[in-house]
């Protein structure tokens, strides 16, 4: 009898979301062109994001509440410590969905708006998006805004950003989509390192981290984004330090609106 050939079967989404993480981390095009080009790349994508979201419960219930040492922080935070229990990070990255929406919404509206012109009035016209909504948090925390005047001229502002939705089809949506739960890789790859820091005490070291993967998520970023979205690497680098800036303008209106508690707020802004 004629031997059976053997078939190889194709590669689940964990093992398309571990090569997907390393490519984030070491390889921006490559991860950029399997976003654009694997039917399965938001599959992919969410092992990442949900491998992100797990250690992130587990590395933060771990980490005791007085590392970093609690310094005096600008409104709405407080000088306390924040809870610390697996239950408690659950209920805080239950949020963090809805912050990678919001992220990639906004990240929709810079990349559009940037394409194109002169960069000094592309960068004028998107910053208009945060710049308000960071102007009446600012006039709030003064007592000089109502909470409902700030949600409202986020109402203002968003009306340009819903117009653009409509403009852009459903796969652009779905490789930005990809990319923000994606770049959640960078997180992961350095958990280890801030798990050193914290073990051994070295608060420089745990900021020096931060300040690293900070600069990393651009840099990686800035790549992948400049080629899914066809953008000069300077133009995705805008949208991608826009996106954040308007991320968590959002998040602290969510609180001024009463929405999210100032505890799920100051552990949202920690991680």
């Amino acid at each position: 009898m004629p031997k059976q050939l053997k078939t190889e079967s194709a590669p689940g989404p964990a093992a398309l979301g571990w090569k997907l993480a390393r490519w984030v981390v070491f390889s921006p095009a490559k991860a950029a062109e399997a976003l654009q080009t694997w039917p399965d790349a938001v599959p992919a994508a969410l092992t990442i994001y949900f491998a992100y979201l797990a250690m992130s419960v587990v590395f933060y219930s771990w980490k005791p509440v007085d590392f970093p040492a609690v310094s005096d922080a600008p409104l709405p935070f407080a000088k306390t410590p924040m809870p610390q229990s697996p239950v408690f990070w659950a209920r805080v990255q239950a949020w963090n969905p809805l912050l990678t929406g919001i992220l990639v919404w906004f990240l929709g509206w810079f990349t559009s708006v940037l394409k194109g012109g002169k960069l000094a009035g592309r960068i004028f016209l998107a910053a208009l998006v945060w710049v308000f909504p960071v102007f009446a948090i600012l006039l709030w925390s003064g007592k000089a805004l109502p909470s409902w005047a700030v949600i409202a001229v986020w109402g203002v502002v968003l009306i340009p950003t819903a117009v653009m939705a409509r403009g852009r089809g459903a796969e652009s949506w779905r490789t930005l989509a990809a990319f923000g739960l994606s770049i959640m890789a960078i997180n992961v790859a350095m958990c280890p390192l801030f798990s050193i820091a914290v073990a051994t005490r070295a608060e420089s070291l745990y900021t020096g981290l931060e300040l690293v993967m900070l600069l990393w998520t651009l840099a990686a970023g800035s790549a992948i984004v400049s080629r899914l979205e066809e953008l000069p690497t300077a133009r995705a680098f805008v949208a991608i330090f826009f996106a954040m800036i308007a991320q968590i303008a959002a998040v602290i209106s969510l609180f001024i609106a009463g929405v999210v508690s100032k505890e799920i707020l100051k552990a949202l802004m920690s991680v």
